[in-house]
């Protein structure tokens, strides 16, 4: 068998398993949306969309005109419904580190009422946005989808238990709608919450959180969703963020639930440009698709019994989802573990050399190694040592590499800053980091297969997977699937396929069997990976990939010229190396001529001529015959063409990635700028919370502040100044109503009243709070939430939102004997009439808001 045909099956099988990812990628797909005419018990989002344009007009701040306006045409669209909608106004507080965020929300909640039910199944979406957002995608697009969902399930026969509608308010500063919720009677005694989130305006929509020991929810969500996608690694991924939704709060008060949301599109999270017309029809339609089927899932169900605890590990692949329990998780990362140990001594047996038989003139031929492959070195112990480090350095190269990506990104175009974590098209850019780690894997290979062959390395692979299985299983179980399972079937596939040798297409099925898992899962997470997080920080997902490649490296190495056989091609134990065929053509047999240590590590022998190293059992087969300098660069080619292919199509995909994000009209560069204004020394700045910002606000705010004293909400502190005109604003009111002591503890009820109508009030303290509460006028008093004191002059800190005209009173108890340093500042949005303003070039939008100081905000800041 020549070496193009000992390649072939090798070369089949790795499209086979390339295809075979690819397809688990386009099987995340979304449905095609559903018109109008569609059954009037199924979801169209055709039918959605007329609401979603009516309500994602422009941005819907909590507490603003647009948002009543909102309100109010959700209840009139639950009301057509047949439904009985109510506003809930209540106030609500929740801690976030060291800040308390509270606020007053109008919450619109429904009732559907169920036929003999088990409990209340809540399904909930937020229609306020932030202040730089229409909020097409967060989140208004899932509440335009739970209207559709209410019609739906109107058109058909009722659920059995109660199901609930919550269009909370409030969400975006800090889950104030849900916390206000819980004082609502639906809200008694607990139940199942469906929310339905926007992280992102594009395919798939997902489960990405899931409440601890759901595991029946997880039964609920593999039985019933007809698109399903999410996976236990991202949830406990999600979890470990700090990310928060209104599932968040419930869930701290003893309900169960899941977050199903948009993943991708992540550049357009809060951005000025989250439209109607930016978001993807088919995303919605998958989203609503999989939201009617859970409720459906969820409404005929005994709650009693989905409240039982469990935890499951869980992930979908070809719209499948594949679960168990997550107590097997160690089991099975121990029993890969012990596999591939398994495998790395079987590796090493079968490669020790044997004493072959006397030749006819009773001479015994020198010893012959029995499993070598992949470029010539034999299996030994130091080179089983080597292969683990080897693929080590290999992972840290491509997450290094992925790592720098984005800082290279920000670079050559300093816009890529002020992206919230993704460019507006990522596609190439993803691409490129899996032709990257292809290149990095493939061309490390073929530097090192003198030393360590195919073998040496797939075991290296296979001991990190195990190694992965072993670390998830100990921290965060539900991603212990991407190591335990893949070690396992990738041993049990090169095992394989070294029995296999005298059979080596046969083998060669296994082998690819035993990688496919490992390759399919580890793309498809990644894919997760970089949807979900960005580009910002590439590193993770260019370790799956680096992962993937590397567990796809047996076939590369197969389909190398010059690189040898796959396991399943190598002589079998007691059988005779092949004949290598000499240049005139002639098969040469090898013959003995005495044992030769060579650079190789390993005996072999010295027969006749070698035309091209073909010898995959690394047999010498006499001297090296070139074919001059060209015949020298073919061979080159031959052997490192797939590694630069690859490595350039990383370069070129990295190209068309700035070609088709290049700023303009339709994708807009970011600029972030706001007016602070110290109301005691009437001294104003203009501020910029972006490094570097865009010229445009650097004319304005150019310098960097060598000190900042004035309290910013969550302590920001900015990162570009410049000297500002002090306008005639009046500073917020602070009123000390009663002051007390009691030893060394010392109580304040104060009143905190903005004079321009604030979109948000701030009090900070110079001194920790241990306890207290908040009034609004009409509403029960709030107990403030037990946070986490921080450091710095102003180590406590309450943001309230949608403030009323006759201002909060707060009732403050600090652990002090003296009356505490106190600052107030009220923030609002716009910078129209404030004295040198300049409005903004086009092709310049607000950065989206993700907490802090928002731009294009006017603040005024008092101490006392």
């Amino acid at each position: 068998m020549d070496a193009l045909s000992r390649r072939l099956p090798a070369a089949v099988a790795l499209v086979a398993v390339t295809l075979l990812a690819v397809a688990a990628w386009l099987a995340e797909l979304p449905p095609a949306p559903a018109g109008r005419d569609a059954p009037p018990g199924s979801f169209s989002v055709e039918r959605a969309w007329p609401v979603l344009e009516r309500i994602a007009g422009e941005p819907t701040p909590v507490g603003s005109a647009a948002g009543d306006a909102v309100r109010d045409h959700l209840v009139a669209e639950l009301t057509r419904l047949g439904l009985r909608p109510e506003v809930q106004t209540g106030a609500g507080a929740h801690p976030f580190g060291g800040d308390v965020v509270a606020g007053v929300t109008e919450n619109v909640i429904a009732v559907v009422p169920g036929a003999d039910s088990t409990g209340r199944v809540v399904l909930a979406a937020h229609y306020d946005s932030t202040p730089t957002t229409p909020g097409a995608s967060d989140d208004k697009a899932s509440v335009a989808a739970i209207l559709e969902i209410a019609r739906a399930l109107r058109a058909g026969p009722p659920l059995r238990n109660d199901l609930v509608l919550l269009l909370s308010d409030g969400e975006e500063p800090g889950l104030i709608g849900a916390e206000a919720f819980l004082r609502h009677p639906m809200a008694r005694d607990g139940g199942v919450v469906v929310n339905l989130e926007g992280p992102g305006n594009a395919a798939p929509s997902s489960v990405y959180n899931v409440t601890p020991g759901g595991g029946a929810l997880v039964g609920a969500f593999a039985r019933a969703m007809p698109h399903p996608v999410g996976e236990s690694a991202m949830v406990g991924a999600y979890r470990g963020t700090g990310f928060h939704s209104d599932l968040t709060v419930l869930e701290e008060n003893g309900w169960i639930g899941i977050d199903l949301g948009l993943a991708g599109g992540r550049a357009y999270y809060h951005h000025p440009r989250d439209t109607p017309a930016a978001l993807d029809r088919a995303a919605l339609q998958m989203q609503g698709d999989n939201a009617l089927a859970m409720v459906r899932e969820l409404g005929s169900a005994d709650l009693r019994e989905l409240r039982q605890p469990r935890d499951e590990v869980f992930f979908t692949i070809f719209g499948v989802v594949f679960r168990y329990p997550a107590g097997l998780a160690t089991p099975l990362a121990v029993l890969a573990a012990l596999a591939v140990l398994a495998l790395a001594a079987y590796t090493r047996l079968s490669a020790r050399p044997r004493r072959a038989e006397p030749a006819s003139g009773g001479t015994h031929q020198p010893d012959v190694p029995r499993s070598r492959f992949g470029g010539g070195a034999p299996v030994t112990v130091p080179r089983l040592v080597a292969g683990v480090v080897a693929v080590l350095g290999v992972l840290v190269v491509v997450t290094g590499l992925s790592m720098g990506l984005w800082p290279a990104l920000v670079a050559l175009e300093p816009g890529y800053g002020d992206l919230v974590s993704d460019p507006y098209r990522p596609e190439p850019y993803r691409l490129g980091l899996v032709m990257m780690a292809v290149a990095v894997v493939w061309g490390a290979y073929v530097a090192l297969r003198r030393w360590l062959n195919a073998v040496v390395l797939t075991v290296g692979v296979l001991f990190w997977l195990a190694v992965l299985g072993v670390a998830a299983a100990l921290l965060m179980p539900g991603a212990s699937n991407y190591g335990s399972l893949t070690a396992l079937a990738g041993a049990a596939g090169l095992a394989g396929a070294l029995a296999l040798r005298r059979r080596p297409v046969l083998g060669t099925v296994v082998l690819a069997c035993g990688v496919a898992p490992a390759v399919v899962m580890f793309s498809v997470g990644a894919r997760s990976i970089s949807t979900a997080i960005g580009l910002v920080m590439a590193a993770p997902a260019g370790l799956f990939y680096a992962f993937a490649a590397l567990s796809a490296l047996p076939l590369l190495a197969a389909v190398t010229p010059g690189g040898g056989r796959t396991p399943a091609a190598v002589p079998a134990r007691g059988e005779a190396p092949a004949a290598v065929p000499a240049r005139g053509g002639a098969p040469v047999q090898p013959t003995g001529v005495g044992p030769r240590t060579g650079a190789e590590g390993g005996p072999g022998v010295r027969v006749g001529r070698r035309s091209g190293g073909e010898g995959g059992l690394g047999v010498r087969v006499g001297r090296r015959t070139g074919g001059g300098g060209g015949g020298r660069f073919w061979r080159w080619v031959g052997v490192w063409g797939g590694p630069v292919v690859a490595g350039v199509l990383a370069l070129v995909l990295g190209g068309v990635g700035l070609g088709v994000n290049r700023f303009g009209e339709e994708r807009p560069r970011l600029a972030h700028l706001a007016y602070v204004l110290d109301a005691d020394a009437r001294q104003a700045a203009w501020v910029s919370m972006t490094e570097p910002p865009h010229p445009w606000a650097a004319e304005r705010a150019p310098d960097v502040p060598g000190s900042w004293d004035l309290p910013l909400p969550y302590r920001q502190v900015p990162a570009r100044v410049g000297t500002a005109p002090a306008a005639g604003l009046p500073a917020p009111e602070l009123t000390v109503l009663e002051e007390r002591r009691d030893g060394g503890e010392t109580t304040l009820r104060v009143r905190v009243r903005s004079q321009r109508g604030a979109y948000q009030l701030n009090l900070h303290a110079d001194v920790a709070v241990i306890g207290g509460s908040f009034e609004v006028p009409g509403l029960a008093p709030v107990t403030l939430p037990a946070y986490e004191p921080e450091g710095g002059a102003w180590p406590f800190e309450v943001q309230f939102f949608a403030p009323p005209e006759e201002g909060v009173e707060f009732t403050l108890r600090f652990e002090s004997a003296t009356r505490p340093r106190l600052a107030v500042a009220d923030i609002t949005l716009g910078l129209d009439g404030v004295p040198g303003h300049r409005p903004r070039p086009a092709g310049v939008d607000m950065t989206p808001s993700g907490g802090g100081l928002p731009t294009d905000s006017v603040t005024v800041v008092r101490v006392l």
